[in-house]
């Protein structure tokens, strides 16, 4: 078997092009994917209001209600913040060349993130397992 022909310069540079427009779009799906997930920022100040007794009487069920709403909203902001900041910094990656590996884990997760993020880690999986693009990365 004959080796593999060394890539065509232009075929780098569309590689190239493919992999910025990917990191753009990656910056603009981390953008959104943030603010969406400061959401329930609304049900954490209730939840804060009732678990203090601010908004309700000494009802200990309004108490742990309140806990209840403090604690899941915190967990969905505090996800979607780091669900975030891993997009970003895979469009970062991707920018650079680097991280093959964590650029593949971050589009297979995004596909979760419906329908924008299907539509990019679909295309990022698709760029990223071609060899010119795996050969950029190394």
């Amino acid at each position: 078997m004959s080796a593999p022909l060394p890539p065509l310069p232009d075929e780098d540079a569309q590689a190239r092009e493919h992999l910025r427009v990917l990191s753009v779009l990656h910056y603009v799906l981390a953008a959104l994917t943030g603010l969406m997930s400061l959401l329930p920022v609304f049900h954490l100040l209730l939840g804060l209001g009732l678990a203090t007794g601010h908004l309700a009487s000494e009802d200990p069920d309004a108490t742990v209600v309140g806990w209840f709403f403090v604690g899941f909203a915190g967990l969905f902001i505090v996800g979607g913040l780091t669900l975030a900041g891993f997009i970003a910094w895979a469009g970062h990656c991707l920018a650079r060349q680097r991280r093959h590996r964590l650029c593949l884990v971050v589009a297979a997760v995004e596909c979760l993130l419906m329908p924008l993020g299907t539509v990019l880690g679909v295309f990022a999986l698709i760029a990223l397992t071609k060899p010119r693009v795996r050969a950029l990365f190394a």
